[in-house]
């Protein structure tokens, strides 16, 4: 039997995790470590996807730089990691057409590994023979989300020295602590975070200069936030489509490079506790983890992070919410790119977090 059948990524053929959105059909997924992820049986499987901006050879006939790096694994085994260096792109999972045409049973997981500061992909459909089908994964009893930074895209995690530059041929979210410690508790997982984001500062290179665009709470409540397809930046997020029990922020870190002083650190603090305030009342239920630590940089800001925990805590009478210090990477961990934490680092803080989790017994 000849033919092929051809499936739109959305419920109920898919699972999808992570911040979205959907524009003329096609699934765009934005943030890092956007999932989607289905049982099928069908004799072939293929994604048909499309680029963003990133993917397109500039003015010049130079290839893509920046492009979405991804994975996909077949029954939790890592069948591929490419990048999305076309406008459209064809990916076989598997074809047994020519084998006889045994339907093959398993459940695929695609995984963008990349954040959205630098670009999305989208997922156009999913094909499979005449007679395939796919089915949704079920949601797991566990729901967490990641608010962060680069610790928490995966920077530069691939790279083998501090002095090697950054791509995205380098990140890897799926290898952080966060991606780590939510497979380690069995949970769903969203994240969202962007590289040299901060709190009330984000990175700058002069502390006389803050830099008031890169603040995580300002773009809290968008869909994303891109350098390259800018189009989508004004879009909302509907809260309603992820409800994470657990939310772990992780941010910090950037803010130290102007935070250097107490009364800039106390800014920092009030805004961290506006910006929890603000999240409970999105989520009344979730239990709030703050963390900073992971790199030299951050420590600095340790106890504002501390003290932003107190604070909230004084003020709304909430108890749902703890603070953890990571340990700091280590030299003979190795480095990766401009200094972040390559992936011993990242698995490290991710044992230190599931063990917090669990000494601290909350129910999630």
């Amino acid at each position: 039997m000849t033919g092929t059948k051809n499936f739109i990524a959305e419920q109920p053929n898919v699972k999808i995790l992570g911040r979205r959105l959907y524009d003329d059909k096609v699934l765009w997924l934005t943030s890092s470590a956007a999932t989607v992820e289905f049982f099928v049986e069908a004799t072939s499987l293929s994604f048909n996807l499309v680029g963003d901006d990133s993917a397109h050879k500039d003015e010049h006939g130079n290839p893509p730089g920046n492009c979405v790096r991804y994975s996909i694994y077949i029954d939790d085994e890592l069948l591929l990691t490419q990048c999305m260096d076309s406008a459209e792109k064809k990916v076989v999972v598997f074809d047994n057409s020519s084998n006889g045409g045994q339907a093959r049973k398993a459940k695929i997981t695609f995984i963008k590994l990349t954040e959205a500061h630098q670009s999305y992909i989208g997922i156009w459909d999913i094909e499979t023979d005449s007679e395939g089908h796919i089915k949704a994964t079920p949601g797991k009893k566990r729901r967490i989300e990641f608010i962060g930074d680069s610790l928490t895209c995966g920077y530069g995690i691939d790279c083998k020295s501090t002095n090697e530059p950054f791509t995205t041929f380098t990140e890897d979210a799926t290898k952080t602590y966060a991606f780590l410690t939510a497979k380690a508790v069995d949970a769903d997982y969203s994240f969202c975070s962007y590289s040299s984001f901060g709190l009330y500062s984000g990175y700058t290179d002069n502390p006389g200069n803050i830099n008031r665009t890169y603040t995580l709470p300002n773009f809290y409540d968008k869909v994303t936030f891109s350098w390259n397809t800018r189009k989508y930046g004004d879009l909302l997020w509907d809260f309603n489509k992820y409800t994470p029990q657990l939310i772990v922020i992780n941010l910090g870190t950037n803010d130290a490079s102007y935070c250097i002083d107490d009364q800039r650190k106390g800014k920092f603090i009030k805004a961290y506790v506006d910006f929890l305030k603000y999240l409970r009342n999105l989520y009344p239920y979730a239990y709030f983890i703050l963390a900073c630590g992971l790199m030299e940089m951050g420590r600095p800001m340790n106890e504002s992070v501390a003290k932003a925990c107190r604070e909230y805590k004084m003020a709304t009478g909430d108890t749902r919410i703890a603070q953890i210090q990571f340990n700091e990477q280590m030299p003979e961990e190795g480095l990766g790119s401009g200094g972040h934490p390559n992936q011993i680092s990242q698995k490290r803080a991710a044992k230190e977090l599931t063990d917090f989790l669990k000494q601290l017994e909350i129910t999630i």
